[in-house]
């Protein structure tokens, strides 16, 4: 059968408009193009498959991933950090491979502690490395969360490790996670802490510009 075209008269401001049961606009034409959905139905369901364009990492109601990012210490240190405050970077990749890029507007740092870029649910993960070549050598590791701008922080991910005595360099690494509920980034934020027992200084964080050796990962999983 022929085509079945349906168009309003040819004057400007004309339009085509397709409701719904309670009377919302469903489609509505205009000169050029036309726009779907009303304000009865915010989300349009059954659309098939969108084969191309992007989804921004405003867009709300979808529960893609739309933040990722990773960042790094870059120099080694000696002792408890609570928090760790200096020698951030973002991950740039390793050597002439690169290999990384954030996904979505990313984190900020500011002495250590961390600002999300949007609200919603996210997953926080800390690796790091140690050595040491003392007989003191307890230490542990923290996400530490707040919900009051820094007020206060509450403990997450907590990660204890020993490592060995053998009379030489000895290397262990820890790695803990967290999810998080950011319902206000200018309240809840994250930050990361190493600390030692009484005796432990002989234990080193270490650090790498040019590899993952203590890093942290960001990614929002879905709307809050």
């Amino acid at each position: 059968m022929p085509d079945l075209i349906i168009k309003p008269t040819a004057t400007s401001g004309n339009k085509v408009i397709i409701q719904d049961q309670a009377g919302g606009a469903v489609l509505t034409t205009a000169d050029s193009g036309a726009t779907l959905g009303n304000s009865t139905q915010d989300n349009i369901t059954r659309l098939g498959t969108v084969t191309a364009g992007a989804i921004g990492s405003a867009v709300t109601g979808f529960t893609g991933i739309k933040e990722f990012d990773q960042w790094r210490i870059t120099s080694g240190f000696a002792g408890d950090a609570n928090p760790i405050t200096s020698n951030y970077e973002r991950n740039d990749g390793h050597g002439s491979s690169g290999g990384f890029s954030k996904l979505g507007t990313g984190m900020t740092e500011s002495s250590g502690i961390f600002t999300f870029p949007s609200t919603g649910y996210w997953y926080i993960h800390f690796g790091h490395n140690h050595y040491s070549t003392g007989a003191n050598r307890y230490c542990f590791g923290n996400i530490l969360l707040t919900t009051n701008n820094a007020s206060s922080w509450d403990t997450f991910g907590l990660a204890k490790f020993h490592i060995s005595d053998i009379g030489e360099y000895a290397h262990t690494s820890a790695h803990h996670m967290a999810f998080f509920d950011v319902t206000d980034t200018s309240t809840h934020k994250v930050a990361f802490r190493i600390h030692k027992d009484s005796g432990g200084t002989a234990v080193t964080t270490n650090g790498e510009t040019g590899d993952n050796s203590t890093y942290m990962t960001f990614i929002r999983i879905g709307d809050t």
